[in-house]
């Protein structure tokens, strides 16, 4: 694991560079591979999401991050068949170490998908099951 003991630079991507044209897109694509491969993080600009939804999902997260233990493992990933839920710091493994952080890993609403019928990247669509604590 590698421990950084200052802050480290993230860059910065503009998303309204995927809807320009061919040249555009094609540069927006091939400058979000790269920042992924060598970052795997980064700050997302020009997505139209206002200010207003990203402050409450900010402050919904703090107040799940913030229940006691038990209510947040009323929702363990381990429960959902749909890779939902919580996992608490030290159970995931990233690269083969163990990870230390928490995490709520969450999707769309939907129905159920149909078993038997999963292709790669699908299945994943189900109804949220468990308490819903961060709900005003």
């Amino acid at each position: 694991m590698t421990i950084h003991t200052k802050p480290t630079h993230l860059p910065t991507i503009d998303f309204s560079r995927f809807y320009g044209d061919a040249v555009e897109r094609d540069g927006f694509v091939k400058e979000l591979t790269r920042v992924l491969h060598d970052h795997g993080f980064f700050y997302l600009t020009g997505h139209g999401v206002p200010q207003s939804l990203i402050d409450d999902v900010v402050a919904a997260s703090k107040r799940f991050f913030a229940l006691p233990e038990a209510d947040k493992l009323s929702i363990e990933m381990v429960k959902s068949p749909h890779f939902r839920g919580y996992n608490r710091a030290g159970y995931e493994r990233t690269r083969g170490e163990q990870d230390w952080r928490e995490q709520l890993d969450i999707n769309t609403e939907g129905r159920l998908s149909t078993p038997g019928r999963r292709r790669h990247g699908t299945g994943f669509t189900a109804p949220t099951s468990g308490p819903k604590p961060c709900r005003n």
